[in-house]
């Protein structure tokens, strides 16, 4: 039999354990979760995908910091330099790369 959950819900409950968690953790280690979203390229979708990982990062209690690289033509997107004081108080970095023009070339390479 199918047990139908309300994911708002689950979803409400698992942001509140980790406001909760990162909270404790602040208080007692004096340590703040930080997130730190790579975005490389001009994707919409990478966009919005990594746009809600910071928001919800946020409403969890977390530092969060977004940096975007564009990508121009066939170049590699380059970090600016000057970040490493930025990203002193991060703990995790989701980045989001342009896979799709990567498998584009390799079907295309068959």
């Amino acid at each position: 039999m199918a047990h139908i959950i309300n994911g708002k819900q689950v979803a409400a409950t698992v942001i509140e354990a980790v406001k909760q968690a990162a909270s404790d953790l602040e208080r007692t280690k004096g340590v703040k979760p930080g997130l730190a979203v790579v975005i490389v390229g001009d994707d919409p979708a990478s966009h919005a995908y990594l746009g809600a990982k910071g928001r919800v990062a946020k409403e969890g209690g977390f530092d969060s910091i977004q940096h975007t690289l564009r990508r121009k033509g066939r170049k590699r997107a380059r970090s600016p330099g000057g970040l490493s004081e930025q990203y002193a108080s991060i703990h995790a970095i989701p980045a989001q790369l342009p896979l799709r023009s990567i498998l584009m070339r390799i079907r295309s390479s068959r």
